[in-house]
């Protein structure tokens, strides 16, 4: 519903009769009102004594911003067409104490229209409902259920407004604008000739339409206009029907002409089959013939809104994910200032410290950031050989991707064989895991240092040799614990990054002397290496570097060609090697 807001009083003035069609006429909003409120008029029970929405359309449009009075014309005019007497005088007392309210006020809030309309049904109740306690009940039905379905009628002219504007509508309009069609399936059931009802084309245009708006999701949709077509005198074949054919063409909702195409040959074979839908084909054509009509734009929009209420959801549910991982972390923070402060033992405050790190992370992961777009790629390559006589290599390697972020992970085993790539194993993955959540460096080296020696009843250690690279930025940092030296191989020459660190498993305080930054460039290339291929090549490491990694087409390429080159040397351990090429 689009157009101007037509007003017949205003703050101490009125319009002629005269003015008041003539505006009608151009307007398409008041116009469509005064279908609305004789549609809705025509909704009622056998007895014709009952009229559900009485004044309902014309309570919810002035809810909406729309002028009353064309839905009070309409309504007054079907309910004296059907002789619904109770019904017409609630009509005509709301229009006139609206009338009065506008002449004394000026102006009325929401509460103000519900309590008019309150008031007016109440009025009536004397004069037509008070034969009996049953007479008297079904005024009070009339009114309540006037009262309760005049905010959908608000809602879904919103709808409608919002769509006729070419705008998505809100959340709470997709539910008022399933309601309105509910509603106006009820009314329409009362207009029909030789079986054919108004009310059950009126359904399957609406299940046709939801369809192709919300794919499976209209089935509910579907349902709920089905209960209201139902509640006005159809069949509870052609619910079923109505619902069996949205469903059928609910999958396609992408393409229209298949949607009405595949509502159409459902709704054919349900008359043929179901005991009662003998007339299923014929509403089933209405209903896809007015959806192919509906303009294009009206679907996608209601798509569009669709699509942003389960994105909203989703966002609300990702809030309150974050505010539990925060409370999270700030518990985690107070127990961990217990254990630094207060613990009696060197194990209570590395506990402590852990508790600490992990809290962070888990902040740090609760907070709403976009990480960067990556400017920078990341192509590797690796290569691996046990020593001789030996059939496993006590080296690891791993590659994590978090974000914009890599994380090279190379480890040495002490020794060779299956016991120590054990170790070189369960180091690599504990710190890529707690460096890929967040954890800062030094806690987490200081975490797998501590467990490795609290694990191995022996002497047992291992290096760690890490890369970590923002590919936004492309700033690498560097982190060792007794690793050999790492490679940056730039136009030809050779960079060396080394630290003197010990291994871990070793000593509680074996911790980083300080990371390695360095800002790499496009066509930088990183090289990796275990010490076994380092004493391997011996003087020749550089060289064979610029020969073998500069002159390789992969990084692949280059790992095994150094590896290969080392071979020839007779090795006496094992060798690993990783190539990391930045593009």
């Amino acid at each position: 519903m689009g157009g101007g807001t037509v007003r017949l009083v205003g703050k101490r003035r009125m319009v002629s009769v005269g003015g008041m069609l003539t505006a009608l006429a151009r307007d398409r909003a008041g116009l469509l009102s005064l279908l609305m409120g004789a549609l809705l008029s025509f909704a009622g029970d056998g007895t014709g004594r009952l009229s559900p929405f009485c004044a309902t359309g014309a309570c919810g449009l002035w809810m909406a911003g729309y002028a009353p009075w064309p839905a009070l014309v309409g309504g007054l005019a079907g309910s004296l067409f059907l002789g619904r007497y109770g019904a017409a005088t609630a009509y005509f007392l709301y229009g006139a104490l609206g009338m009065l309210w506008l002449l004394w006020r000026g102006d009325a809030q929401r509460p103000d229209k519900l309590l008019l309309l309150a008031a007016a049904h109440l009025l009536t109740l004397p004069f037509f409902y008070f034969e009996s306690v049953d007479s008297c009940m079904l005024g009070l039905a009339q009114a309540s259920l006037s009262l309760l379905c005049a905010p959908l009628v608000q809602r879904g002219a919103q709808a409608l407004a919002q769509l006729s504007q070419r705008r998505p509508p809100d959340p709470g309009g997709l539910w008022g604008l399933a309601g309105l069609m509910a509603m106006a399936a009820m009314a329409g059931m009362a207009i029909g000739y030789q079986g054919i009802y108004l009310g059950c084309a009126i359904a399957c245009f609406a299940a046709v339409w939801g369809a192709g708006a919300a794919g499976l999701m209209a089935i509910a949709a579907a349902a709920f206009v089905g209960a209201g077509a139902m509640l006005g005198g159809a069949s509870l074949p052609f619910v079923g029907s109505l619902v069996l054919c949205t469903l059928c063409a609910a999958p396609a909702w992408r393409n229209r002409l298949l949607v009405s195409g595949l509502f159409l040959l459902s709704g054919g074979l349900c008359g043929l089959y179901i005991p009662g839908g003998e007339n299923m084909l014929f509403y089933a054509a209405l209903g896809a013939g007015g959806y192919l009509l509906l303009p294009g734009a009206a679907t996608r929009l209601l798509r569009k809104s669709l699509q942003g209420t389960a994105q909203g959801e989703a966002g609300k549910q990702l809030a309150q994910c974050r505010r539990r991982v925060r409370d999270a972390a700030q518990v985690m923070e107070r127990v961990a200032e217990l254990l630094e402060t207060s613990g009696q033992s060197q194990g209570e405050r590395f506990a402590g410290r852990q508790l600490r790190s992990m809290g962070k992370a888990l902040e740090e992961l609760s907070a709403n950031r976009e990480p960067l777009p990556p400017a920078f790629t990341l192509s590797l390559g690796a290569a691996a050989c046990p020593k001789t006589q030996s059939d496993q290599t006590g080296d690891s390697m791993a590659w994590r991707e978090v974000d914009n972020l890599r994380l090279l992970l190379l480890s040495d085993g002490m020794g060779s064989g299956e016991l120590a790539h054990r170790e070189s194993a369960a180091a690599v993955a504990l710190l890529g895991d707690l460096l890929s959540i967040g954890v800062e460096e030094s806690a987490a080296l200081e975490c797998v240092n501590q467990l490795l020696m609290l694990k191995c009843q022996e002497d047992m250690y291992a290096t760690l040799d890490v890369l970590l690279l923002d590919l936004s930025t492309c700033r690498a940092r560097f982190l060792k614990q007794g690793a050999p030296p790492s490679y940056i191989l730039r136009k030809g020459r050779v960079y060396t990054i080394h630290a003197e660190t010990l291994p871990v498993g070793i000593l509680p305080e074996a911790a980083p002397v300080c990371p390695q930054d360095a800002q790499l460039m496009r066509g930088d290339a990183v090289v990796m290496m275990t010490d076994g291929l380092g004493d391997a090549l011996g003087q020749e490491l550089l060289a064979a570097i610029i020969e073998g990694v500069g002159g390789a087409n992969t990084p692949q390429d280059g790992a095994d060609a150094l590896l290969r080159r080392a071979l020839e040397r007779n090795p006496a351990d094992d060798m690993s090697v990783i190539v990391a090429r930045v593009e």
